[in-house]
C-alpha cells in the first residue's frame, strides 16, 4: 500500500508540478509595455515660415524655410542653447513623401557660417524620416499637427539623439520641436503575479500533503 500511495503521489506531484510550470511561462509572456515617452531633453525648438502636405500626392514639404532657434541638452543648460552662430540662424530643412502608410524623406538643421560645416560639412543634426501621423490640433479646430518619428543619422549632436526614436512635432502655427523617445521596461502585469503566486501555493500544498500522508 505505501508503494502505491507514494506512486499516486508521485503522479500528483508531477500534474501539479506541470500546471505550475504551465502558469509560469504563460505569466511570463503576459507583460504590460508602456507607450513611448518623450523625453524632454535634448530639445531643438525653431518654426518653418511654409508648411505644406498634399494628402493626394502624398508630399510634405517645408520649402527650406525652417530656422532652427536653440539646443537644450538639459534643462539647466545655458552654455550650448544657442543655434545662432555670430548672429546668423541656423536652418532646418525637412522633405517627405508619405505612399501606402509609410514614409521616405530626411532633415538636416545646420548653419552655414559653422566652421564645422564649412570645413567638414557636418549639420548640427539630420536624420531619415520614417513615419507620419497626423493629429488635430484640439486648441485651434481645423488645424493639424504634423508628427514625424525619425531615425538619426549624422550631426554634431548625433550622439544625443543616437540609440533612441526621435520626434519632430511641427504645431499648427509651425513652430517645431525635435525630441527623442524611449519606452520603459517590461512590467509583470497583476494577473501574471497572481498566477506565480497561485502555482507556489499549489507547490507548497502539495508539500504539506505530503508530509502528513
Amino acid at each position: 500500500m505505501t508503494k502505491k500511495n507514494n506512486k499516486i503521489n508521485f503522479k500528483k506531484g508531477l500534474v501539479i508540478l506541470g500546471a505550475f510550470v504551465s502558469l509560469l511561462l504563460g505569466g511570463l509572456n503576459n507583460v504590460s509595455y508602456a507607450l513611448p515617452v518623450v523625453q524632454q531633453y535634448p530639445l531643438i525648438t525653431g518654426y518653418f515660415d511654409t508648411v505644406s502636405y498634399n494628402s493626394t500626392t502624398g508630399n510634405f514639404d517645408t520649402a527650406d524655410s525652417g530656422i532652427a532657434q536653440s539646443l537644450y541638452l538639459t534643462a539647466l543648460d545655458t552654455s550650448q542653447n544657442n543655434l545662432d552662430i555670430g548672429g546668423l540662424v541656423s536652418y532646418f530643412n525637412l522633405a517627405a513623401t508619405t505612399a501606402n502608410g509609410s514614409v521616405t524623406g530626411g532633415f538636416s538643421i545646420y548653419n552655414e557660417n559653422d566652421p564645422n560645416y564649412i570645413s567638414k560639412n557636418t549639420p548640427y543634426l539630420a536624420g531619415d524620416l520614417t513615419a507620419l501621423t497626423i493629429k488635430t490640433d484640439t486648441a485651434s479646430p481645423g488645424a493639424e499637427v504634423y508628427d514625424f518619428l525619425f531615425t538619426p543619422t549624422a550631426g554634431i549632436y548625433l550622439d544625443k539623439y543616437a540609440g533612441y526614436t526621435g520626434l519632430i512635432e511641427i504645431a499648427s502655427n509651425k513652430t517645431v520641436t525635435v525630441q527623442t523617445l524611449y519606452e520603459s521596461n517590461p512590467v509583470p502585469e497583476p494577473s501574471t503575479i497572481f498566477l506565480l503566486f497561485l502555482g507556489i501555493g499549489a507547490l507548497v500544498l502539495y508539500q504539506r500533503r505530503k508530509m502528513h500522508s
